[in-house]
């Protein structure tokens, strides 16, 4: 059982075990504490999520599926990401993420970036988030992602995963002045503790992704109170 507070806490999680080092073990312990805690959903290494969907499959959690490497920067080339969004969504993935291709956004290649944001939308009928990589960007591209996610019917733009820098409170604040309500914002990678998630929550994040690994002190912090 759990308290108001960590069921509040859980509804906003996306929790996750997509660092390069997570084994089969990682992942049968975020699929337990997943199911403990009532996890809203969950993220794996890519060779994991079907077996994830398996050990998943008749609870409350979702499975979500990533168009992209986690440690990329959405650099495959569109076909593969249209196929990939396909292949999650035909094996029961409940939530997408696909990361927005850096490279073209960086080099001002604006209407191929669009073009592969509303390719993937095209075909995912599921909540869509973007990854933009808020720490390899600048504040002016940072807001060229955003307004791009939105314009693309996307559901979220998301900072970023952490391997190349953690979130900041700056880029999620540039965030939301530039979406307003039109989209949220899921805020993952380098969110660490209660003062930074409660900052975060007051600009307006209604999603974070985090680590397993960190994710159960702070229920466990909860449930204590």
């Amino acid at each position: 059982m759990m308290n108001k507070k960590a069921e509040e806490f859980v509804a906003m999680l996306d929790s996750v075990a997509i660092n390069p080092r997570d084994t089969i073990a990682e992942v049968d312990y975020l699929a337990e504490c997943a199911k403990k805690y009532h996890y809203h959903i969950v993220y794996v290494n890519q060779s994991f999520t079907e077996y994830m969907i398996n050990k998943l499959r008749g609870t409350d959690v979702l499975v979500g599926g990533t168009v992209g490497n986690c440690t990329g920067v959405g650099e495959e080339p569109l076909e593969f990401k249209v196929a990939a969004a396909r292949h999650w969504i035909d094996l029961g993935c409940g939530e997408i993420d696909m990361f927005l291709n850096v490279p073209f956004l960086r080099s001002g290649m604006y209407d191929e970036v669009k073009k592969e944001l509303k390719a993937v939308r095209d075909v995912t009928p599921t909540l869509l988030k973007v990854i933009i990589h808020t720490s390899l960007l600048t504040d002016e591209q940072i807001r060229i992602a955003s307004e791009l996610v939105v314009e693309t019917g996307c559901d979220f733009v998301k900072t970023g995963t952490g391997f190349y820098g953690p979130t900041t409170i700056e880029a999620v604040q540039v965030i939301k002045d530039t979406i307003g309500n039109r989209a949220q914002i899921k805020a993952a990678g380098g969110v660490n503790g209660w003062e930074m998630i409660e900052q975060l929550k007051a600009i307006g994040v209604t999603r974070f992704g985090m680590s397993n690994s960190k994710v159960v002190p702070l229920i466990e912090e909860l449930n204590a109170q």
